[in-house]
């Protein structure tokens, strides 16, 4: 019988890739508000190259944790 790994080193990666996800996604929202004022869902789903359940999800996590703030149609950098 193999020995059983523990779940925190699964939970630790997941945990980083999480992290950098989430820092590669602020950095995209960054990148297109520095061209435009009001970033759309659909510029920013079609930028991080994701679902829109994705993109929408980080968005409204943004809102919440006050990174940006819904304005319209789109969302700006508080």
């Amino acid at each position: 019988m193999s020995p059983v790994k523990p779940l925190i080193t699964f939970a630790k990666v997941d945990l980083s890739l999480v992290t950098i996800f989430r820092e590669k996604a602020k950095e995209t929202f960054r990148k297109i508000a520095a061209e435009k004022t009001v970033v759309a869902l659909g510029a920013y789903r079609d930028e991080l190259d994701c679902s829109r359940k994705v993109a929408l999800a980080l968005l409204e996590h943004f809102d919440k944790n006050g990174f940006t703030r819904k304005n319209g149609e789109g969302r700006m950098l508080r």
